[in-house]
C-alpha cells in the first residue's frame, strides 16, 4: 500500500465479457472476483460489435496503460479464449504495445473450458510484488 492507497498498483486490460460475466460463465465471474478482491484496476474493452474504430480503442487504452506503467503500476492483459482477439483485439494490441513499449505485454489467457489453468496464472501474476508484473 502506497500513501494510504489500498489499491494494488496493478491494472489489467480485460474484455467486456469479463467485467459483465453472465451467471452461466463461472470462469469469467471467478476471474473478475479475484481481480476485485486483489484491488486490481480494470480497463475494460468494449463489446467488439459496438466498435467502429478499433485503432482508436487500442491507442487510447495503451495511452492509459503506459501512463500507469510510468507511475509504477504493474500492467497485464487478461484475454478470454473463444472471443475474437481474446476479447481485447489481442494481436493488434500486442503489436502496438511492442511498438510503443519495446516488448510484448504480459498476457493471461482464460479458457472457459479449463478455468483452473487461467485462474492459477492470474493468481501467480497477482502474487508478484507490486510493480514487478508487466514491467
Amino acid at each position: 500500500m502506497r500513501g494510504g492507497d489500498a489499491r494494488s498498483m496493478k491494472v489489467a486490460v480485460v474484455p467486456h465479457a469479463l467485467v459483465n460475466a453472465a451467471p452461466d460463465q463461472p470462469a469469467l465471474a471467478s476471474a473478475r472476483q479475484l481481480l476485485e478482491e486483489r484491488g486490481v484496476g480494470l480497463i475494460a474493452m468494449p463489446k467488439p460489435e459496438l466498435v467502429t474504430d478499433v485503432a482508436y480503442w487500442i491507442t487510447t487504452t495503451l495511452d492509459q496503460v503506459l501512463d500507469y506503467r510510468k507511475h509504477g503500476y504493474s500492467t497485464f492483459v487478461v484475454g478470454v479464449e473463444g472471443l475474437l482477439g481474446l476479447g481485447v483485439w489481442y494481436p493488434r494490441l500486442a503489436e502496438e504495445f511492442r511498438r510503443r513499449a519495446g516488448r510484448d505485454p504480459v498476457l493471461i489467457r482464460l479458457d472457459p473450458q479449463d478455468p483452473d489453468a487461467g485462474l492459477r496464472a492470474l493468481d501467480q501474476v497477482l502474487n508478484q510484488a507490486a510493480g514487478a508484473a508487466g514491467r
